[in-house]
């Protein structure tokens, strides 16, 4: 996917990127639209989502917010951003977690043993190195309040999302406000962060994708 994407910024300076999984909402192309051209000449701002998973009560009446995490559910960016995109081969080293210092031990330990499999090969992906790459470069992900992309994409056949009783598998899309406004300043949603942390990214929270290599290595054990 990584390639796919180089080949993409070869020839474009900024665009959206779908996976064939992710059926998006006409509001999606609206609000990456906008926020490709408000934030083109951000550096700081280095991915657009529009996949949320955070309940609006933690967002209260915020159209969009800022996070760490870059959400890959239907996302866009620029070419600038993506240029600093670490590989696997440089993904990894005991300083880099230095990055989620703010966070707690089980958020470090989660990022710790998910940047070491990745950069063994344990885990076959890309973007995990493209959230190592923003928190190394200080960047933000500028995430749309509703969820505007469904990912249909969960079953057996899936290359990540295994399980069909995934709570995310239930997402579906919303209604953006026709005239919706970005935060006035370049700073995480804490409440946000927080959230995502505890309930995606800590020890207490591996992603389906690592469930689901765990699952198959225990039923091929047990063949």
């Amino acid at each position: 996917m990584s390639e796919a994407i180089d080949w993409f910024f070869g020839n474009e300076s900024e665009g959206i990127i779908l996976e064939d999984d992710c059926l998006p909402s006409e509001d999606f192309f609206r609000f990456c639209e906008t926020a490709l051209e408000r934030f083109r000449n951000e550096s700081k701002v280095m991915h657009v989502s529009g996949t949320n998973f955070v309940p609006s009560e933690i967002l209260s009446d915020a159209d969009a917010y800022f996070t760490r995490y870059p959400h890959v559910w239907g996302w866009a960016t620029w070419r600038r951003a993506w240029r600093e995109y670490l590989r696997e081969d440089k993904i990894w080293n005991k300083e880099g977690i230095s990055a989620w210092k703010g966070s707690s031990a089980r958020v470090r330990e989660f990022w710790n043993e998910i940047f070491e499999r990745t950069y063994s090969g344990r885990i076959d992906t890309w973007d995990f190195q493209w959230v190592y790459t923003l928190n190394q470069r200080g960047g933000l992900a500028i995430n749309s309040s509703r969820n505007l992309v469904q990912n249909v994409g969960f079953g057996e056949d899936a290359t990540h999302t295994k399980s069909r009783d995934d709570q995310r598998a239930e997402m579906r899309t919303e209604k953006l406000a026709d005239s919706f406004r970005f935060p006035n300043e370049l700073k995480m949603h804490k409440g946000a962060v927080g959230w995502l942390e505890k309930h995606h990214y800590s020890r207490n929270g591996l992603p389906s994708r690592i469930f689901s290599f765990l699952k198959r290595r225990i039923l091929s054990v047990g063949k």
